[in-house]
């Protein structure tokens, strides 16, 4: 329901003005009718046909227009749509579902914690540990650098943990873990300091960041 409701209002704050459908036009849905059912059908649990009503409305990551984020403009509106389409094949444990409609949005906006946290999940709860970790570690970076919203920090920090013991390093996975502490820069951030990030991560031969000390 809760979800329901940012839609609805992300709607009325993004549709432009001339999707109000006019007398003539009354027989054809208008984009925000159409993105309203794509809603509809994942509160239902009918993923596949909101991914093809969704696919048929907006336009395709690589065609979506560059422009700021932020999630009361219309590309924002599209990624949390998106977002919501690949949480709810999660859900459904359709892993190849949320991995091709998060691997697309990904190659659009790289950036975006939501689907970086997405496509980590999907390939941890398939057991893929090493295609996880790279995403674990951005998202962590992140973190220490006061640019992940507080809805992914659990996640990141569990799934984080569960790469490096699964990884064999499990010194680094007790710092990750660890409640934080009282002191300035443990509140803000994880209880794992900058200088613990890069003595652990190195850079190795072929560009892949790794765990010091650890195998994939």
């Amino acid at each position: 329901m809760l979800r329901a409701c940012i839609v609805v209002a992300l709607l009325a704050a993004t549709i432009p003005a001339q999707n109000v459908a006019r007398p003539s036009q009354v027989a054809r849905p208008s984009q925000n009718d159409q993105l309203l059912n794509v809603n509809q059908l994942l509160e239902r649990g009918r993923t596949g046909e909101a991914e093809r009503l969704l696919r048929q409305v907006i336009p395709k990551p690589e065609e979506e227009p560059v422009q700021d984020f932020g999630i009361f403009t219309q590309a924002g509106l599209h990624d949390i749509l998106w977002a919501m389409v690949g949480y709810s094949y999660l859900a459904e444990n359709d892993y190849t579902g949320a991995e091709r409609v998060t691997g697309e949005r990904l190659r659009a906006v790289e950036h975006l914690p939501i689907f970086l946290s997405l496509m980590a999940e999907v390939q941890r709860l398939q057991g893929k540990h090493a295609a996880a970790f790279p995403l674990y570690v951005r998202l962590y970076k992140l973190w220490l650098d006061n640019q992940l919203p507080a809805d992914f920090q659990k996640r990141t920090t569990l799934g984080y943990v569960e790469c490096l013991i699964v990884r064999g390093d499990t010194a680094t996975a007790e710092l990750v873990a660890r409640p934080p502490g009282r002191y300035g820069w443990l509140r803000r951030g994880p209880a794992f300091s900058r200088g613990h990030f890069q003595h652990v991560c190195r850079r190795d031969g072929s560009g892949r960041t790794q765990a010091r000390g650890s195998t994939v």
